[in-house]
């Protein structure tokens, strides 16, 4: 990330500038007419922000291997099971 914004791009750029703040980034100079007026950087004693990741990353799930199948009532109740023989429907556009 750059290390000095004009004070237009530090606003667009604000939330960006927070968060690499938070994950322990370099300081971020603000620049009006390109001359230093501010510093942007972590308090004293603030603990690092870990970095986001989506859900489920390097957490493994274990499924059974029945967790797709519905018990034979709801199936039906909800129109999954049309026929008696209790067979699901393969093609659900029909």
């Amino acid at each position: 990330m750059q290390t000095h914004f004009n004070i237009t791009e530090a606003k667009a750029n604000l939330s960006k500038i927070i968060a690499h703040i938070e994950a322990g980034g370099d300081p971020i100079t603000l620049t009006r007419a390109g001359k230093p007026v501010a510093e942007v950087n972590t308090l004293p004693n603030t603990p690092k922000r870990p970095a986001k990741r989506p859900l489920g990353w390097g957490t493994p799930i274990d499924l059974p291997d029945d967790w797709d199948e519905w018990p034979e009532a709801e199936a039906k109740a909800l129109g999954i099971i049309d026929d008696p023989t209790g067979e699901y429907y393969d093609d659900l556009s029909s």
